[in-house]
């Protein structure tokens, strides 16, 4: 009894040898099935059409943030829910004036790793939900419209519960050339200063963060 009590540390540790050396087993810690993923990124593109003379405008290329919330389905996809936000302006234009405006997308998509051989892991991207147009002043109203998005990203490993995820998305909302935006009521008057160029609104963004698995 005291050679086996002796030597039950040396036991313990090569029992738990297979879990320090990230080893499949039977009694391996199964792998995070949550993570959350904080980005920040640039966003270009976006065109609309001043509703009086039908002058094209262009929204200014911004820095954006983002969120996704993910959940794994296996080795080499998840479940996505993304979020992101620009605050912008449409360029200076004598038909408007001045209009400050965010751009938020929230979509519900996944992630799909297409090689997981290598240890950077390449994916594609995708949603569907909506985007919604917030303008300032506060007087003019909110416009949300169906959207959907699809790209592509790099996963890069850094821990067992972290990575850096890097990506370029395209945004595509769909509207009608009937669609008005920046409308306001009241004391400003009841009036449509923007309206849609085209039957589709169109973004890109490229993003980086990084990744916590739990």
């Amino acid at each position: 009894m005291r050679h086996l009590l002796q030597r039950l540390p040396c036991l313990l540790l090569v029992a738990a040898s297979p879990a320090l050396h990230g080893q499949v087993g039977p009694s391996a810690q199964a792998p995070p099935a949550f993570e959350v993923t904080p980005f920040i990124g640039y966003r270009t593109g976006g065109k609309l059409e001043a509703a009086g003379t039908g002058e094209t405008l262009r929204l200014d290329d911004q820095q954006s943030f983002a969120l996704a919330l993910n959940l794994r389905i296996d080795e080499g996809s998840q479940y996505e829910l993304f979020w992101g936000r620009e605050s912008t302006q449409l360029d200076p234009n004598p038909a408007v004036g001045p209009v400050d405006v965010k751009i938020d997308y929230l979509h519900i998509g996944g992630t799909l790793v297409v090689n997981d051989e290598q240890r950077w892991k390449p994916y594609i991207v995708g949603g569907l939900g909506a985007t919604r147009f917030r303008p300032q002043p506060a007087e003019a109203r909110d416009s949300t419209k169906f959207s959907l998005s699809i790209g592509g990203g790099l996963r890069i490993p850094v821990s067992e519960r972290f990575s850096v995820r890097v990506e370029a998305r395209g945004f595509i909302t769909f509207v009608n050339t009937d669609s008005s935006f920046f409308c306001t009521t009241g004391a400003l008057g009841g009036a449509c200063a923007v309206r849609a160029d085209g039957n589709t609104f169109i973004q890109y963004e490229a993003l980086i963060g990084g990744a916590f698995a739990f």
